[in-house]
């Protein structure tokens, strides 16, 4: 119940933010309300992992390398690589 309030609070309190939907009306390429909406959510997202941080006591350090990690491969391009070669695979 608390993480789905606080993805919620999360949520709402950036659609709200009047600076994002300044920058959104700044991006002609994307919707106004995609950018919102998807930086909304992410916010949203890391609001719930920050709280169940704070709930199990997880450590700082192990999620900072598991998601500076994640970016660090993404720009390298190897989850590209990895998606690729599981799209190839084929089933019969």
């Amino acid at each position: 119940m608390i993480l789905l309030l606080g993805f919620f609070l999360g949520v709402i309190i950036t659609i709200s933010e009047p600076d994002l939907q300044v920058l959104a009306a700044q991006v002609p390429s994307v919707p106004n309300m995609v950018l919102i909406l998807s930086v909304a959510a992410g916010v949203g997202a890391f609001l719930v992992v920050a709280l169940l941080r704070i709930l199990f006591g997880i450590a700082l350090a192990p999620l900072l390398v598991v998601f500076y990690g994640g970016d660090i491969c993404d720009r390298k391009g190897l989850f590209r690589i990895i998606f690729w070669r599981l799209h190839s695979i084929r089933v019969v």
